[in-house]
């Protein structure tokens, strides 16, 4: 027995004992480990969340009717109908709607079976809306970052030898030019950035994913915000040629004069799709190489840990918090701006210069218009036809 099927027979062994809580054979276990182990780890995370509350609320009323099956895999339509009664006292439909996503997600791709989505189920879905839509309850969005903000902060920041300040500003700066996500932001590296000498502007290539959507995006930005950006190389003295792998935003030093050695002892050590699980107390996941197919090869990054030293979450949300706090000291009733305001703010401003919602979409990378369409609604009631006609109608 070569070493490979030493560690293909541990690691079935091991996903039984893990997995004994859905009762699942041995097929699924492996089609669940496999499934796993191509996530990306904020996907993952998701997912299980809302596998193990799924399971959870399963193991507790399962035993109150003997028509359900004895174990909360596969999901059947009874205990799931049950399940979403259960939801609607204190979620939203759009969080039902992800339990929904991620549940059936796991059902077609990980156990190749029908997915949960019947009839009866999006007549519930349907029934939720409607029911919202009566309330009139409409989905918090967050404090936009505008075009004004902006400037503001420009003037503030422009001859600051603050690293950690430059920073905050070009990582809101470069969110607001190109409506990246959070995550997205925090994962450019010196290398995705391109400059020209001619227009003394960079562009920017960033490797878009959100969920199993993978887009290759370029982005021109604007000399001011190329030359904030070659500052901020300068100051920290490094860039994309002398440190190329290194992420453009990163975690600033005690003296605030450049970014933390790479030893440094809270640094992030990235993201570990086996640490997740174990912390879920889910199914195992053993290294890549341990479950690939006799005809995938294994590379050397098999085992790399995703996004290891990237700027964390919080600390870009207490950046964004600084500078909303140094613009609006007084104001204490509105949300300070967080990673989604650049995009909120961004397409807002796109719909007041009058872009129209496909361009929207195209530029934050929306694949849902009612999205986009809940951020300019204010806007978009404004443009429309009887509110343009009867503007100054009624003067004459």
């Amino acid at each position: 027995m070569n070493s490979q099927s030493v560690t293909r027979q541990f690691a079935e062994s091991d996903l039984h004992q893990e997995l004994m809580m859905f009762e699942a054979n041995d097929k699924q276990m492996m089609r669940l480990i496999r499934y796993f182990s191509h996530l990306k780890f904020n996907t993952a995370k998701t997912y299980l969340h809302w596998l193990r509350s799924w399971n959870e609320w399963y193991q507790v009323n399962a035993g109150k009717n003997k028509e359900w099956p004895a174990s909360s895999l596969p999901v059947t339509e009874g205990p799931l109908l049950a399940y979403l009664d259960h939801l609607q006292s204190s979620l939203s439909r759009s969080s039902i709607k992800g339990c929904l996503h991620a549940l059936n997600s796991i059902h077609r791709k990980a156990l190749d079976l029908p997915g949960i989505i019947t009839s009866e189920v999006g007549y519930i879905l349907s029934a939720i809306e409607q029911a919202e839509a009566r309330k009139q309850k409409v989905t918090r969005q967050a404090t936009p970052f505008m075009i004004t903000d902006l400037k503001a902060l420009i003037k503030s920041h422009r001859t600051t030898r603050s690293v950690r300040k430059l920073r905050d500003l070009c990582l809101i700066w470069t969110g607001f030019e190109t409506l990246l996500r959070s995550a997205e932001l925090r994962r450019i590296r010196m290398e995705d950035l391109v400059l020209d000498v001619q227009t003394g502007s960079f562009t920017l290539t960033v490797y878009r994913t959100k969920t199993n959507i993978s887009t290759l995006l370029t982005y021109h930005l604007t000399p001011q915000l190329s030359a904030n950006l070659l500052r901020l190389m300068d100051m920290v003295r490094r860039d994309q040629h002398s440190h190329p792998k290194d992420y453009l935003f990163q975690a600033v030093n005690f003296q605030d004069n450049g970014y933390m050695p790479p030893g440094w002892g809270l640094r992030s050590k990235g993201n570990e799709l086996s640490t997740l699980l174990k912390n879920h107390n889910m199914p195992y996941l053993p290294s890549r190489t341990a479950i690939l197919d006799d005809n995938e090869d294994a590379d050397d990054e098999a085992n790399a840990v995703d996004d290891a030293g990237m700027l964390s979450k919080n600390t870009l949300l207490r950046a964004f918090e600084a500078l909303w706090k140094e613009l609006n000291p007084q104001d204490t009733d509105t949300a300070c701006w967080t990673g989604h305001s650049v995009r909120v703010g961004g397409a807002i401003q796109l719909a007041i210069a009058g872009y129209s919602l496909p361009q929207i979409m195209e530029m934050g990378n929306w694949t849902n218009a009612d999205m986009v369409s809940r951020y300019i609604r204010k806007i978009a009631a404004g443009k429309k036809a009887m509110t343009q006609f009867m503007h100054g109608a009624l003067d004459e």
